[in-house]
């Protein structure tokens, strides 16, 4: 009798090669969620959200109709280097995440995460070398280098005018116009928003959805939205289908808030005055007031 994981993997292998053969490299949900009689709907749903967590299912939404589609291999590499990536690494990763497409400066870094310099320098060499991350210049500060996701660069440099340099402007213009429709409507798709930015945007030529889909991420990642579960999907598709909705509040990339070691605890939960974990022995929190040079 075969065992639930080579079941599993059988049924996703069948998924994969499904759309691969499909026109255009795409399925409607509702035939996916049919292409294999005889296998429960509830084992195919499981399928697919494992294969979208492994980043080898991507969900596209054409006017209100879920496709699946196969991610590019690039985002399946990435998602493999992030797996193998040791607690330091995923930490310092995740404080280059969260500084969005501003960027954060190597002092910042070792600041929030309370490693040592030397274990910082390394660990962002790795993180180069692995190609999950980049120097990039500050938008504001020209001459000041900071790390930033390689993905988000890469999204931010298809964005380019007629002398193949990124284009600033359109950034900020079709940035802004996404922002004021998700936050005048409270929820939109990336189909919605498409729709949007073609009917109300001028000046630019029109865009697709791939293109609305970089500009709400870059969007994620600043920290002005966040990525939700459409609640308006309906039956077995309603955990899959995706949208965005305003941030309820956008903290800067950089402050004197988030410099704050509290903000990087991994034990923040726990610390309370009379607690065996209290401020006042904090020796991260006792560096950082006297660094700060009162």
């Amino acid at each position: 009798m075969a065992s639930s994981t080579s079941v599993m993997e059988e049924i996703k292998n069948n998924l994969i090669e499904t759309i691969r053969a499909a026109p255009g490299g795409k399925v409607p949900a509702e035939e996916l969620l049919q292409c294999l009689p005889g296998t429960p709907e509830s084992n195919i749903v499981a399928a697919i959200n494992i294969l979208q967590e492994e980043r080898r299912l991507k969900v596209f939404d054409a006017d209100g109709q879920l496709l699946f589609g196969l991610e590019d291999e690039s985002a399946r590499r990435s998602y493999m280097a992030l797996s193998a990536l040791t607690a330091e690494e995923r930490l310092i990763h995740q404080t280059i995440e969260a500084a969005g497409a501003e960027g954060v400066w190597i002092k910042t870094i070792q600041q929030r995460t309370n490693l040592a310099t030397m274990n910082v320098n390394n660990i962002i060499q790795g993180l180069e070398r692995k190609g999950l991350i980049k120097r990039a210049r500050n938008r504001q500060k020209q001459r000041k280098k900071v790390y930033i996701l390689a993905s988000i660069e890469e999204k931010r440099s298809m964005i380019e005018n007629d002398d193949g340099e990124v284009d600033e402007s359109i950034i900020e213009y079709y940035s802004d116009r996404c922002t004021q429709f998700i936050k005048s409507t409270g929820i939109a798709s990336t189909a919605e928003v498409c729709a949007y930015l073609r009917e109300n945007s001028t000046g630019y030529q029109d865009i697709g959805e791939a293109d609305a889909q970089r500009f709400l991420d870059l969007l994620v990642f600043d920290g002005r939205i966040e990525a939700i579960h459409d609640y308006r999907a309906q039956g077995m598709l309603k955990n899959l289908a995706m949208a965005y909705k305003p941030a309820h509040v956008h903290v800067p990339s950089q402050n004197g808030v988030t410099e704050v070691p509290c903000s990087a605890c991994p034990v923040e939960s726990q610390c309370a005055e009379g607690n065996v974990i209290n401020p006042g022995s904090c020796e991260y929190l006792s560096k950082w007031l006297v660094d700060l040079e009162w």
